[in-house]
């Protein structure tokens, strides 16, 4: 049973994937050839089915418009594996953003993950590594709930200093085309400060302004005379007091998220110890393999049709290790500059 789950898997890939234009999956085809076991493990076909309500095509171009991203966002490290070891595909300014827990992820359970951003722990503008955190985001916290029914955001709004805003709409519909969750609701909450509700209200239309342009949506907006009446207002909503920051009302005080990039470290360091292995090409199924060149013995009976076909297939499998050699010796010179670096 589980021989025929995979082989249908891997019929309804090819299929999907032959109905989207060559323009659109190019940078997919391209990771496939040459890291085939990150394409595997970090771009499961089955969390982009269930993103698009199981419809193959739309996954196979959601699917293709998440390496497209990823080759624009990531530049040289698009190959790499996505860790916060400083040798993968997140650089070391990269991994410093996201360490400062400006996005925080929760689960609520049966409804999926939901993200608190509070861009005033952040020192300096972000530029496109807030999208980066976003694709690095996905590995851990991209369950079957949040890909059916789309991901919660909870921006808050305080009087402490933060960095201009990314405006770049084209990028913020790049990564919400590509990566395997949507937005199901975005929330714009102030939070209350004795004497300065003219200035949080302030902020809070701007903010609500600015996710509006960026995100070509309608966010709500939740305000009130106390902070009670805020931590209230979220309760009913259905958002628990420990995910909530102390400014809301709640009690998490971002002591766990340091304890999680910890966790995420040791993970990632023993992840990363682990060789590449073989070649394989199937996006759901460790089965599915390309076989190294064999050299096959023909006898004087044979076609010239039948051996000008097994020579061309050779040939192509011949250079398409060859290519994965050279691209994978270059992904490895590079991680072990970086990781100089680092150390």
């Amino acid at each position: 049973v589980v021989a025929i789950h995979a082989f249908a898997c891997c019929y309804h890939i090819r299929s999907a994937l032959e109905q989207v234009e060559r323009a659109i999956k190019q940078e997919f085809e391209e990771a496939r050839e040459i890291i085939p076991d990150i394409v595997a493990t970090e771009t499961k076909f089955i969390d982009f089915l269930r993103c698009e309500s199981m419809d193959p095509v739309k996954a196979a171009v959601r699917l293709s418009m998440y390496w497209k991203g990823r080759k624009i966002l990531f530049s040289e490290r698009w190959l790499l594996p996505m860790n916060q070891t400083g040798t993968g595909a997140l650089s070391m300014k990269d991994i410093e953003v996201l360490r400062a827990g400006s996005h925080v992820i929760f689960n609520r359970p049966g409804q999926g993950f939901f993200s608190v951003v509070d861009e005033s722990r952040l020192q300096r503008p972000t530029g496109n590594t807030i999208f980066r955190i976003i694709y690095y985001m996905c590995i851990p916290f991209c369950d079957e709930e949040t890909q059916r029914q789309g991901t919660t955001v909870l921006h808050v709004v305080n009087s402490k200093p933060r960095p201009d805003p990314n405006l770049d709409r084209i990028m913020y519909d790049l990564v919400r085309a590509g990566i395997p969750m949507k937005l199901r609701a975005f929330h714009v909450v102030q939070a209350y400060e004795e004497g300065k509700n003219e200035c949080l209200d302030f902020l809070g239309y701007k903010e609500t302004s600015v996710t509006g342009f960026r995100l070509r949506i309608y966010p709500d907006r939740i305000a009130s005379d106390s902070m009670i009446g805020t931590l209230r207002m979220l309760e009913s909503m259905g958002f628990k007091r420990e995910h909530l920051p102390r400014c809301l009302g709640g009690d998490y005080d971002y002591k766990q998220y340091d304890e999680w990039v910890r966790t995420r470290i040791s993970i990632e360091d023993m992840m990363s110890s682990i060789p590449l292995t073989a070649n394989r090409l199937s996006l759901t199924t460790p089965g599915y393999r390309i076989d190294a060149p064999v050299r096959r013995r023909r006898n004087s009976g044979s076609t010239n049709a039948t051996s000008s076909s097994v020579d061309e297939n050779d040939r192509q499998r011949n250079a398409l290790k060859s290519r994965r050699s050279y691209h994978r010796t270059r992904l490895v010179q590079f991680s072990l500059r970086e990781h100089q670096r680092v150390w």
